[in-house]
């Protein structure tokens, strides 16, 4: 006998099993409504109805004969490492909704609007709004100079304050007072160390770069790209508010360096293109600025070139990093940037090394 026979056989007997269930069961049925229907009837004429009784034995033999499980339990497998925060956006291009092109600009437009723009309004007039009320008040002579910082200081407090008790319920109104009250205490500084001399140098280097250092891990911890660029804005003005004009371009580029590496770690992390974006603008135009001012070749020479060495790597590697960890495909706009960075890098190279003369030799 073949396989599909007895396959067959097995499969008739189970039915005719399934059969002679289902025969017992219609049976048992029906006696458990006239027994149903016998006890109403007692209950209405008081009468015990006999209990009939039950003769019908259930097949002994088992309805389905058991079988062999094939299942096998899949093996334990260690638990999947967190995504990192620049997976999570590489991945979030492919799994978000696509959305109708027209509705996304409109979208864009009100994201920019909402939390960048009138964010930044919000921070220059209340900049302004302080240094208005401090110009009356040194104008009419209300008070004296040392007071004057002082409830400055004690006002960018207040603010600060308020904005750490509005942050839960207001987050963007939040970022706003946090990042005036900020930007006040970094021109409180400037005013006290420059124009009263009631601080030393050193001190509001000091108080600086800790304003910066704070407002970097506030823009973390916020989220808030805006108060990253007021940090950036603070940073970069430290050394020209702070000037004594002794000319040292090594410390200048050094503390750039410094602040290069912090602030490209911070748009790398949270993938903030535009922080970068300033950081390469002010970074190139600064050096571009002591270059054509102040730039002397028996002086300058190794200073000029380590730094645009310095400075073109690190915007290098950056472009670097988003393709590498964010996985970022490269687009019209990374290679123009990269390709800006490479000829800026080639043109001041070029002049540095001209200016010794390093290329007279090869002349004809």
């Amino acid at each position: 006998m073949s396989d599909s026979d007895e396959k067959i056989n097995r499969l008739q007997a189970r039915l005719d099993k399934m059969v002679e269930y289902q025969d017992y069961f219609y049976r048992e049925i029906n006696l458990i409504n006239d027994e149903l229907k016998n006890l109403k009837t007692a209950q209405t004429t008081s009468k015990p109805a006999p209990e009939p009784e039950l003769l019908i034995e259930p097949p002994l033999e088992p309805l389905l004969e058991p079988e062999v499980s094939l299942y096998q339990p899949p093996p334990k497998l260690a638990a999947p490492r967190p995504a990192t925060e620049s997976e999570r956006n590489y991945y979030s291009k492919y799994t978000a909704p696509a959305a109708a092109p027209s509705s996304r600009a409109g979208l864009n437009l009100e994201e920019f609007v909402g939390k960048n723009l009138i964010s930044l309004i919000g921070i220059i007039i209340t900049v302004i709004g302080v240094g208005i009320g401090a110009k009356y008040a040194i104008d009419r002579d209300l008070i004296s100079p040392a007071t004057r910082i002082l409830l400055g200081y004690l006002f960018a407090a207040g603010l600060f304050a308020t904005a750490i008790w509005l942050k839960k319920k207001y987050l963007n109104f939040s970022a706003v007072l946090l990042s005036g009250s900020l930007a006040i205490m970094y021109f409180l500084t400037f005013f006290a160390y420059s124009y009263y001399s009631l601080i030393p140098q050193r001190l509001a280097f000091a108080l600086m770069l800790f304003f910066t250092a704070f407002t970097v891990a506030a823009a973390l911890n916020y989220n808030r790209q805006v108060i990253a660029h007021v940090g950036l804005v603070g940073a970069y003005a430290v050394p020209f508010l702070l000037s004594n004009d002794s000319g040292r371009a090594d410390i200048l580029f050094g503390y750039m360096t410094i602040i290069n590496f912090g602030i490209l770690a911070i748009s790398v992390k949270k993938f903030w293109k535009p922080l970068y974006y300033s950081s390469f603008i002010f970074t190139w135009l600064i050096y571009s600025a002591w270059y054509l001012a102040g730039y002397r070749a028996d002086e300058h020479f190794l200073i000029a070139f380590g730094f645009a060495l310095i400075f073109f790597l690190t915007f290098y590697l950056t472009f670097l990093s988003y393709k590498l960890l964010a996985r970022e495909e490269f687009n019209a706009e990374i290679v123009v940037l990269v390709l800006i960075n490479s000829f800026i890098f080639y043109g001041f190279g070029y002049a540095i090394l001209d200016s010794r003369g390093a290329f007279e030799p090869y002349l004809g």
